[in-house]
């Protein structure tokens, strides 16, 4: 750890002889007055000059005790040592408490009160690689601190720290209703987060050997102030990113059928998941930007609902599949029937001009009966003509021989 800085250590050395010089000058002035004036100034430096010391000693005691217990009563210290311990680190720049930020998070002993931590400045700061911490006094932000020893000066306090690393971040579960009014759960959500790095000509600053985490303080700023406070406190970073990651999911799970989820038609539509994917990383990095961080990746984790709705949807499922086989088999006797009729129909149609094609070759012409019966006679042959050749089709196909011819 370095040593302080020469003008804090300047200045608390000034009101350290400050307050020596009105304590000596108050003895003196005590001894001038009482002391014999030929023992006069030397009768301080004995044991009989002890009393002129005695109340401004008294005095200067007096005062830092008021001081502590007022500094810890106003910030509830544990005890008027620590009040004590602020007065002289501000008064007199001794004993300064040391913080060290690591891993985002601020390194305290857990049997001592860290000072800066409770109550700020001065002190310092000691921020490790890969971590950020931001400064704010009585008015607003002051500073950005990286890597390194940092002096914290009076009325001023670490708000925010932060690990420059990525980051992960971790959903057991969260609840959802799809559109068609069905509760779905999607579990073991993961993504990887950080804060967003610098710009340089439009385009974030690529992590390197000598710049191996680049940062913004613009970013930090929002990381700091953008979060919502709620009764409990300032929001977690976790827990604002888990809103947002879970805000992203259950909106598209409200906006879309349960079958679009588990079961999409993938030759029609992109499959969720991806979807899901895609417009949390695109669509919401404005909410991401706002609270500084950038998001690299997410895995939606996996769909689940209750046994009841899966087995209502193996019912449905198959009532589905046999409403379009009843569909079918109907269709199927409508097109059987229409056809059987329309088979009957063009063979009555057939008949007719058949029989009109044979009264045209006949030429009927003198007495009526006789055409009659010679009419009746051509269309009986012909439909024995018809049986024969249909009998002998008959024959062929099934390997029979043809019997003898009927007898007229």
């Amino acid at each position: 750890m370095r040593s302080l800085s020469a003008e804090g250590c300047l200045w608390g050395l000034i009101r350290l002889g400050m307050v020596i010089f009105l304590i000596a000058g108050m003895a003196f002035w005590s001894a001038s007055l009482f002391a014999q004036p030929e023992r006069f100034p030397w009768i301080l430096f004995t044991l009989q000059g002890l009393r002129y010391w005695i109340f401004p000693i008294a005095g200067f005691i007096c005062a830092i005790l008021l001081a502590g217990h007022f500094v810890s009563n106003l910030y509830e210290l544990s005890g008027v040592r620590s009040g004590i311990r602020h007065v002289f680190a501000s008064a007199f720049s001794l004993g300064l408490p040391v913080m060290t930020i690591e891993q985002g998070r601020r390194t305290l002993a857990p049997d001592r009160p860290n000072l800066l931590d409770q109550v700020g400045g001065p002190g310092y700061i000691h921020v490790l690689p890969g971590n950020l911490a931001l400064i704010e006094n009585q008015t607003g932000p002051s500073n950005v601190f990286s890597q390194g020893d940092h002096l914290i000066s009076r009325r001023e306090h670490v708000k925010e720290v932060i690990s420059l690393e990525d980051q992960h971040g971790y959903i057991e579960e969260i609840n959802a209703t799809t559109k068609d009014g069905i509760e779905m759960t999607v579990s073991e959500i993961r993504y990887h987060f950080r804060l967003r790095p610098s710009r340089r000509s439009g385009e974030y600053v690529p992590r390197s050997p000598l710049d191996p985490f680049p940062y913004t303080l613009q970013y930090m700023r929002n990381y700091a102030y953008n979060r919502s406070v709620t009764t409990s406190g300032l929001t977690p970073l976790s827990s604002a990113m888990n809103i947002i990651i879970m805000g992203g999911i259950s909106d598209y799970i409200n906006s879309h059928r349960f079958d679009d989820l588990t079961a999409p038609a993938w030759s029609v539509a992109p499959h969720p998941r991806g979807v899901i994917r895609e417009s949390i990383t695109n669509e919401m990095q404005d909410r991401f930007r706002n609270l500084g961080m950038e998001l690299l990746w997410v895995d939606i984790g996996h769909f689940g609902v209750s046994q009841e709705v899966w087995d209502w949807r193996v019912r449905t499922w198959g009532a589905t599949w046999a409403g379009h086989a009843s569909l079918e088999r109907n269709l199927g006797k409508v097109r059987r029937l229409t056809y059987d009729r329309l088979a009957r129909a063009e063979g009555r149609a057939d008949a007719l001009k058949l029989i009109i094609e044979k009264l045209e070759d006949a030429r009927l012409g003198g007495e009526p009966a006789v055409n009659l019966r010679n009419l009746i006679l051509l269309y009986t042959a012909q439909i024995l003509d018809e049986l024969n050749a249909t009998d002998r089709k008959a024959d062929d196909e099934t390997g029979e021989l043809p019997g003898p011819p009927p007898t007229g």
